[in-house]
């Protein structure tokens, strides 16, 4: 859909009528303008949540509160020596993780603030995860393959555009500090 706004003075501007609904605007909403590099003629203009509760439904399963309280458990069971994750998985000790982690110099501060220290390596994919007991239930029933990728082609897809996404906008990123 195109549609032509004329700037006024002060930078004011009138979205059209078609735009604002079609994109689910009201008064108030907010806008982003990213201007196109390179060169600069382009600008992108979308619309930004107020929130983004809601935006993946299922995603955690039928009940996502109970979801959350497990996973903080979770975690906080993995700030001592060993603990459990949600699904079973008993987390490295802090001694198992140096013999892990060879060439990290692993101390117990570091050992309790960053989690992934704790995570086993899986044996198929060599990901990292803390619920590996559901990641290698998952390599077993197919839904993974060797390479701790998913299967399920939409799934596949969404994440290339993601990945896609996050290294266009890193490469912005990259340019525009280079010209600061």
């Amino acid at each position: 859909m195109d549609a032509r706004a004329v700037l006024r003075e002060r930078n004011q501007l009138t979205l059209p009528d078609r735009v604002a609904a079609r994109l689910g605007l009201s008064a108030g909403s907010t806008l982003l303008f990213t201007v196109e590099e390179p060169g600069g003629e382009y600008a992108v203009v979308r619309p930004l949540r107020e929130s983004y509760a809601g935006a993946a439904p299922g995603a955690w399963g039928d009940d996502p509160v109970r979801y959350l309280r497990e996973e903080r458990a979770a975690w906080r069971g993995a700030a001592g020596s060993g603990g459990v994750a949600s699904d079973g998985t008993p987390y490295l000790t802090l001694e198992e993780s140096r013999r892990e982690h060879p060439d990290i110099d692993i101390t117990q501060q570091r050992y309790e603030s960053e989690p992934w220290l704790r995570w086993r390596a899986c044996a198929i994919c060599g990901r990292r995860l803390a619920r590996m007991t559901e990641h290698e239930a998952r390599h077993r029933d197919g839904l993974f393959d060797d390479r701790g990728e998913r299967t399920d082609a939409e799934q596949r897809r969404r994440s290339r555009a993601r990945v896609a996404k996050y290294v266009a906008t890193r490469a912005r990123q990259r340019r525009q500090s280079g010209r600061n």
